[in-house]
């Protein structure tokens, strides 16, 4: 005779096998799903941290390109500010040492107007020195005028003098505008080298 009971210890044991079975598929696929949601997860970890890190890469790189394009239009501004600078030391030095080379010429031109003017006073001096000295002579040859004949060498003799009076006023103002002429002289250099 056959056990009643074991039909349903069989059925039972066949639940309990489909129901274990159900329970480690479930539980695989629980795993599964996990492990699956672990690794999304992961990967969208993953992608945000190569997004993030990519990001501040570009950032850094940006950065560093701002920083050089900074330095190299600093550098630029120097130069660019050095070479003014020496423009303006040359300008300078050129402006002082045209003006030192203008007082020099106004110097030398005052030292030869003191000696011009010195050279024409002894010049006019002489002059009239020469011509009391030809009145003088003059006067006494005048006052001894006896004949005719004196009067014909006296009239020879004061034409004589008059050439020489004559003479020596063209010597003067030649020594005069001489004289003058070496006075501008330094001023008109000093002009002809300004204007080069």
């Amino acid at each position: 005779m056959s056990d009643p009971i074991k039909p349903v210890s069989n059925v039972a044991e066949n639940v309990l096998n489909k129901s274990s079975e159900a329970s480690r598929d479930a539980a695989g696929a629980g795993m599964a799903a996990v492990k699956d949601g672990i690794n999304a997860a992961a990967n969208v970890s993953s992608t945000a941290l190569n997004a993030a890190a990519d990001a501040g890469n570009a950032a850094f790189d940006n950065s560093k390109d701002l920083l050089n394009t900074a330095e190299r239009k600093s550098a630029e501004f120097v130069h660019t500010g050095a070479e003014a600078g020496e423009q303006m030391k040359a300008k300078i030095q050129a402006f002082t040492e045209r003006g030192t080379q203008t007082l020099n010429a106004y110097a030398e031109a005052g030292k030869q107007a003191t000696a011009a003017f010195s050279d024409v006073s002894q010049a006019w001096g002489e002059v009239y020195s020469r011509q009391l000295a030809d009145y003088n002579e003059l006067s006494q040859k005048a006052l001894r005028l006896r004949s005719p004949q004196d009067l014909i060498e006296f009239q020879s003799f004061a034409a004589e003098r008059a050439q020489d009076q004559l003479a020596l006023m063209r010597d003067t103002y030649t020594r005069a505008f001489n004289a003058f002429t070496r006075v501008w002289q330094p001023l008109t250099n000093q002009n002809e080298a300004l204007a080069a």
